[in-house]
């Protein structure tokens, strides 16, 4: 059976002088990237945040998949290679049942 995940990744500056502006143009570079995927990009200064929608019959998939595309956003958006400090995935059922709540 195939189902939506949502795949978040968060990654976090390496220094305190390691930051990136709210307005920084890479962010949308990379959220349009991802466009076909539901592709978001946010942050805070010191971390940044990419999610994006994935399509596939195994959780393990998802996350493979999930995470190669936003791998190669980030990468050609130009965003830092910051360490990865948090990986979510939610079924999508879940995420639309954590709105309604």
């Amino acid at each position: 059976m195939t189902r939506s995940w949502l795949l978040t990744i968060d990654y976090r500056s390496r220094t305190p002088q390691d930051q990136i502006d709210i307005a920084d143009d890479r962010l949308g570079v990379c959220a349009e990237l991802l466009s076909e995927h539901l592709g978001e990009a946010a942050t805070d200064g010191h971390y940044y945040s990419v999610s994006v929608m994935v399509e596939t019959t195994s959780p393990g998939t998802a996350l493979q998949i999930g995470g190669d595309l936003i791998g190669a956003a980030v990468q050609q958006a130009g965003l830092p290679s910051w360490g990865i400090v948090r990986t979510e995935m939610i079924r999508e059922d879940e995420v639309r049942r954590s709105r309604v709540e």
